[in-house]
């Protein structure tokens, strides 16, 4: 009698480069002969007093055969020419008895190249690549991992960024039956900063510390740095706040401006004038009767006149001004006079926090104005 003790499936898978082992056992009371056959090319043979296989002449075969009744084939560095059907028939007992199966040859697949981090703007063409190799030939799908959402079955799929929800993570999958890889790589959408605080270009400081703020938008987040304008200096980075302290004493015109940057470009703010004009505290004095009042710098005394823009200042003596019926505001005082002449007090003179005295020179004798009252 005859059986098969071992036999291939009918289908053998075998990995490029890969050595293939394919085995037949069987067994047979009255062998006669035995046959190896490569897509119906007989190529080895064993004959019943033979305990191995031999090629046929003139035949020069990509295996090779060993073993009588317990038979391989061996199959060395596989690729896709080898792949078909390959069949063992034995002769026992006057009758013939084949086995078969097919050599399928693949290649996994693998991602050999695939787009690095993008970043684009609103409205941008972006173009997304997945070289991958394989056999058979891998599927490529692409999906946005944000949404789960598959948004093309090829290597290369472009599209235009419409908002941010065009950003985030985009991965490749290929497969093509025998294997899977994946591999993902990232959009950002940005936007170029803007800067969203408004403030006056021109701020008079007395006796207060200035705080200005400057905030703006942008993808990535802007980074905000102060710089001093008359020499472009960095003065806070990475501060949105710019805060010029209060000292005393001081006369002097500050100009600063605000740049907001980030990976696609930057934006500079107007330029701020900051007018430090603060007051001196003067201690100890016999002739202070106001505690805590308050003197003008040195060679300064600054008067608004209301309706008018005009500013006094670095007076190094009494100066008139024409006046009539105006109103006059100093520290918040509102001050009334008719007079035709004004002369105004010299900058050593002191001043009272509550009071001004308006001086005029008229029949050789002083008159002074008290101020009106706030309303």
């Amino acid at each position: 009698g005859f059986k098969w003790t071992l036999q291939p499936s009918q289908r053998t898978k075998g990995h490029v480069g890969s050595t293939v082992h394919i085995k037949w056992h069987y067994e047979c009371n009255d062998f006669g002969s035995s046959r190896i056959y490569y897509n119906t090319r007989h190529l080895f043979s064993r004959n019943a007093n033979k305990q191995n296989y031999s090629a046929r002449k003139n035949v020069v075969s990509h295996f090779s055969v060993i073993g009588g009744s317990n038979v391989t084939i061996i199959i060395p560095d596989v690729d896709r020419d080898k792949s078909g059907s390959y069949c063992c028939d034995v002769d026992c007992d006057y009758i013939s008895d084949v086995n078969c199966t097919f050599l399928v040859i693949y290649a996994l697949p693998r991602i050999n190249y695939l787009t690095s981090h993008l970043s684009g703007n609103q409205g941008d063409s972006i173009t997304l690549r997945c070289n991958a190799s394989g056999y058979p030939a891998p599927r490529v799908t692409w999906t946005h991992m944000d949404t789960n959402r598959t948004i093309a079955n090829s290597s290369v799929t472009s599209f235009n960024i419409t908002g941010n929800g065009s950003g985030g993570k985009y991965c490749c999958h290929v497969s093509n039956g025998f294997g899977n890889e994946t591999n993902c790589t990232s959009i950002q959408v940005t936007e170029p900063p803007i800067i969203t605080t408004k403030w006056d270009t021109l701020i008079n400081m007395k006796n207060k510390s200035v705080r200005i703020n400057c905030k703006a938008t942008g993808i990535p987040r802007p980074i905000i740095t102060w710089h001093n304008a008359t020499n472009n200096n960095v003065i806070y980075e990475a501060n949105e706040t710019l805060q010029v302290k209060n000292e005393e004493c001081i006369n002097k015109t500050l100009e600063y401006y605000c740049r907001a940057s980030n990976i696609v470009g930057n934006i500079t703010s107007n330029i701020t004038t900051v007018k430090v004009w603060t007051f001196c505290k003067k201690e100890n004095s016999a002739d202070n009767d106001d505690d805590g009042s308050i003197l003008p710098p040195e060679n300064l005394l600054q008067i608004i006149i209301a309706h008018s823009s005009k500013t006094w200042g670095q007076m190094n003596g009494p100066k008139s001004v024409p006046m009539e019926n105006q109103l006059m505001q100093y520290e918040g005082e509102t001050y009334f006079t008719h007079l035709q002449a004004m002369l105004i007090m010299p900058p050593w003179k002191r001043l009272g926090t509550n009071r001004l005295s308006l001086l005029k020179q008229y029949n050789n004798q002083h008159v002074t104005r008290h101020p009106v009252p706030r309303k």
